[in-house]
């Protein structure tokens, strides 16, 4: 392993995941930055306050078609450099670096002051290009088993990337890759750990006990996307 070569997929990928799609888009708009999220939920009795730089928060300013197209850009800053490395140099951990590096730009970027979002979107980017299969079973599972066995919102938008940890592990992809699912999971719970005590603590007020209460509070149902990009 050539550790010039390691700094460099680093850089590489830091610099990839700087690009925040999230102002850009706002910004094609004619505003001056992403709104910060407000959210009450649905009871009006709890309230989720978050200041990430998000495909979430554009989805919430300017409607569900452009949420899209920046998570498909935030995915693809993290796939493509990864991915790059992956095949240019087949076997050696670089990818590694520059899918690890890919999330740390996204959640703070050099090119924002440091200010960016949570990491999600970047690190399903970075575990597509790893093992494709694993990342669609264990996202799908995840979301199966947090939704409808848990009965949990959190823990269903979240539980796939911690699946991913053991899947690595399990299919032989070797120790470089165990450690890249870890500490991605640990730089993006870090970076959320805001929302995750003010969901914790609206779930013990009893607040957010029932997930389609979180998906209404996000706004996430299906009649209030397409009205809204109607509207548009």
């Amino acid at each position: 392993m050539n550790w010039m070569l390691m700094f460099g997929a680093a850089l590489v990928g830091y610099l990839c995941g700087s690009i925040s799609f999230a102002r850009i888009i706002v910004r094609a708009h004619g505003h001056a930055e992403v709104q910060p999220m407000e959210l009450t939920s649905p009871d009006g009795g709890a309230q989720m306050v978050s200041d990430a730089v998000s495909s979430t928060a554009v989805r919430l300013q300017l409607g569900a078609k452009w949420g899209l197209l920046c998570a498909a850009g935030d995915i693809l800053k993290a796939f493509i450099p990864t991915l790059v490395f992956r095949l240019v140099f087949p076997g050696e951990p670089y990818l590694y670096a520059a899918g690890l590096l890919a999330m740390v730009g996204h959640n703070w970027p050099v090119y924002h002051r440091f200010k960016g979002g949570r990491g999600q979107a970047p690190m399903l980017g970075a575990m597509l290009a790893i093992a494709p299969i694993g990342a669609l079973v264990c996202s799908v599972v995840g979301y199966v088993l947090g939704y409808f066995a848990i009965r949990d919102a959190m823990t269903s938008d979240n539980l796939g990337q911690v699946l991913y940890i053991p899947w690595v592990w399990a299919v032989g992809l070797g120790p470089w890759a165990f450690l890249w699912a870890v500490l991605a999971n640990l730089v993006f719970f870090g970076s959320y750990r805001s929302e995750i005590r003010q969901y914790v603590a609206g779930r013990r007020s009893g607040h957010f006990r029932n997930p389609d209460d979180v998906m209404q509070m996000m706004q996430m149902d299906f009649d209030w996307l397409k009205r809204r990009d109607k509207n548009r």
